[in-house]
């Protein structure tokens, strides 16, 4: 499988600052989440289900966390949440030790995240043995506090805890 990469852009001028070689990711479709206050860059490698941690200002290697398919992360608390071969970890952000471990579905892959962390939310988005489900979870227990089955494949999830709402945007096989 080809290499995924991860290139950084200067901001104002577009020029190429560095790349770097993450892990085996195909499509190059794996998530990226930045870690401002801690100066890390996450990078999701789909086809090994692992996420390469890499120093943001240089895009040097830091860490390969292993069975990573989503993540988000709760800043503030300290708190990282990954998904991936089916199940849910709670990690400290710093240390990225799991704290806590649930099970989600029969036979889950991760789609789509999102977090709400002052309204102690986790949106998963999975394909369920061909199923597309949205779990909502409680981000200090991990319990399940809702599981909607979706009408078609999401693309993309956002949350507005404010409001109290999460916004999907779902492919349901046809061409409108």
């Amino acid at each position: 499988p080809n290499t995924g990469l991860v290139t950084m852009l200067d901001a104002r001028s577009g020029e190429v600052l560095a790349v770097a070689e993450t892990g085996p990711d195909s499509y190059a479709e794996g998530q990226l989440l930045l870690d401002p206050g801690r100066g890390l860059l996450y990078a999701v490698n789909l086809t090994d289900y692992t996420c390469s941690v890499l120093d943001a200002g240089s895009l040097e290697s830091v860490a390969l966390i292993e069975g990573v398919e989503r993540l988000a992360l709760d800043a503030e608390n300290d708190l990282l949440y990954l998904a991936g071969n089916g199940a849910l970890r709670l990690a400290g952000a710093a240390s990225r030790e799991t704290r806590r471990e649930v099970r989600v579905g029969e036979w889950s892959r991760f789609l789509l995240s999102d977090l709400d962390a002052p309204g102690n939310r986790l949106y998963l988005a999975y394909n369920d043995g061909g199923r597309y489900v949205l779990g909502i979870y409680d981000t200090p227990s991990l319990a399940e506090v809702a599981s909607l089955t979706l009408p078609g494949r999401p693309d993309d999830l956002a949350a507005d805890g404010q409001r109290g709402r999460v916004y999907l945007t779902l492919d349901d096989g046809r061409q409108s």
